[in-house]
């Protein structure tokens, strides 16, 4: 037996559970790639392919390759360099390298071992991986098979890949009528015929590209393929034994958004809160709850729940069949004071009476009217509308746009009740005569002035006495809240109510008789003595 018939035999009988799991995953970290027939002295290109598990390239990788030391084994060389039996290089960013063997001048058919040791820094264990070249002396056709897999050797539940089949002959050039074959080694307990190639066979033209599909239920693990090129004349080739993993197809994901109107608020994803927007990959089906809080915001500025873009309410379960964005639309309100100085006044607010102060709530650009009283009395104070904080009339509309303090600020009068005692006397308030008692208003800060003869009556007289204050019979009252002020007058008796007058005639006699005297006196020294000059009465 030569050495092709001893690997094709290896390649037909050879069951894929026999093979360890450690080499199956080893083989898929490294792959060497030949064309797997060459003829002497010729030169076979070596391309090493170095991924990791889950199928990505390894750039970087250091590759060792190595060939038997006998003479027959030939040489191996990279990007020119010195034909010898072992050469090293670095895969490239696609995890390749390229390398070329040099077939020695063997007169009879030769078969090579090309081994190879990858090893990289991220991986602790190096990589060992060994293809076969079996080199046919000069003259002797042959065919060569290569086989690509150019999306990889992964195939998901209920999807294809597709593998690549080229036959050449020995001289490079291709033979579209040799025969190709496919065969798939599957594992114990997988379903026949699952995953299938087609076609399985056929002329190399037919088999250029082969479909390998694996079914929706298509046992997951690791299938051997093989693929091997006959034509009578030539020397058969079979190209090295690969794998062709099945894996379960992974469940749809959807990008789901969750955002909110203004932006940067919380929403709730399953119970868990995140500040918008928020993403998240969401499996085909799943059941997802929104929830948004209300109201948000701290200060005068508050967000209450308004809609979902989707229509649901504050709390609803999302489907997710698609990518899909779910805004939380919130309104704006601030807080707004009103008050009065002083306060504890009544204001309308929209026609409605509330007592200072009142804080509410209003829609972010809302109209509302505010009102205040004119003129309010309460308690002997007088509360007069000066203005309001915001310039406003005393019945304007206000835009809410912003949180706000609005004041209305009054003028105070207080009450101040002039009487006599006894009741019905005249009094002089701030210049005019009136009759006690008397109301008089103050503003808070000035001052009454007060006053009253100091006898009055008619029939029955009054002389004033004091002022219940203790002030003047005339004075100012300063205005600091409510009073009552009264002036009491002691009647005057009948009987000496002409005194007065009697008291006035007397100094005039006095005055005439002491002038009379002096002129008298005067004479006296010029004449005897005089009668006395004393006027009668």
């Amino acid at each position: 037996m030569n050495a092709t018939e001893r690997m094709a035999e290896f390649i037909v009988t050879t069951r894929l559970e026999r093979i360890p799991d450690a080499v199956i995953a080893s083989a898929k970290r490294a792959i060497l790639d030949t064309l797997g027939v060459t003829v002497a002295g010729a030169s076979e290109p070596v391309i090493v392919t170095v991924r990791d598990d889950a199928g990505l390239a390894v750039p970087g990788a250091v590759v060792t390759l190595s060939v038997g030391s006998g003479p027959d084994q030939g040489n191996l060389t990279i990007a020119g360099g010195p034909e010898m039996k072992s050469v090293s290089g670095t895969t490239d960013a696609q995890g390749g390298l390229s390398a070329t063997y040099v077939a020695a001048n063997v007169q009879s058919e030769t078969l090579v071992v090309v081994n190879g040791i990858t090893s990289h820094a991220d991986f602790p264990d190096p990589v060992v991986r060994s293809t076969m070249i079996t080199v046919l002396p000069a003259g002797v056709p042959f065919l060569s098979l290569r086989v690509d897999l150019p999306l990889g050797d992964r195939v998901q539940q209920g999807s294809s890949i597709p593998m690549e089949v080229t036959v050449t002959d020995q001289d490079g050039g291709q033979v579209p009528d040799a025969w190709v074959t496919v065969s798939l080694t599957r594992p114990p307990g997988s379903f026949p015929g699952d995953p299938t190639s087609n076609p399985s066979s056929g002329t190399a033209a037919e088999m250029a590209t082969v479909i390998l599909t694996a079914s929706t239920t298509a046992t997951t693990g690791n299938y051997a393929v093989d693929v091997w090129a006959d034509k009578a004349g030539f020397v058969s080739a079979f190209a090295p034994t690969f794998l062709v993993t099945v894996v379960i197809a992974p469940t749809p994901t959807f990008t789901i958004t969750v955002d909110t109107v203004p932006p940067s608020l919380v929403v709730s994803v399953n119970g868990f809160s995140h500040t918008a927007p928020h993403l998240f990959l969401c499996p085909v089906g799943a059941i997802v709850t929104l929830f948004a809080a209300s109201p948000q915001g701290a200060g005068g500025t508050r967000h209450p729940f308004a809609s979902w873009s989707n229509g649901g309410s504050q709390l609803h379960d999302i489907t997710c069949q698609g990518d899909a964005t779910f805004v939380a639309v919130f309104s704006t309100e601030y807080e707004v004071t009103l008050d009065t100085s002083p306060a504890g006044q009544e204001m309308l607010l929209d026609g409605l009476a509330h007592g200072a102060p009142h804080t509410f709530w209003c829609s972010e650009d809302a109209e509302h009217t505010i009102e205040a009283s004119a003129v309010r009395e309460t308690g002997g104070y007088r509360y007069r509308f000066a203005s309001w904080s915001d310039s406003g009339t005393i019945s304007h509309t206000w835009v809410c746009d912003a949180p706000a303090a609005i004041t209305a600020t009054y003028t105070v009068a207080y009450r101040i009740l002039v009487d006599t005692s006894p009741a019905g006397l005249q009094l002089v308030v701030d210049g005019v005569a009136v009759a006690g008692p008397h109301v008089a208003w103050c503003d808070h800060g000035s001052t009454l002035r007060v006053d009253t003869p100091i006898e009055q009556g008619g029939s029955a007289r009054y002389r004033w006495r004091s002022w219940s204050d203790g002030g003047a019979r005339s004075h100012a009252i300063p205005c600091s809240g409510p009073m009552e002020v009264r002036a009491t007058f002691d009647p005057i008796p009948t009987g000496v109510a002409a005194a007065p007058v009697v008291l006035v005639a007397a100094v005039i006699v006095s005055v005439a008789g002491v002038a009379a005297l002096l002129l008298w006196r005067r004479r006296r020294g010029n004449a005897a003595a005089p009668e006395d000059p004393t006027p009668r009465a």
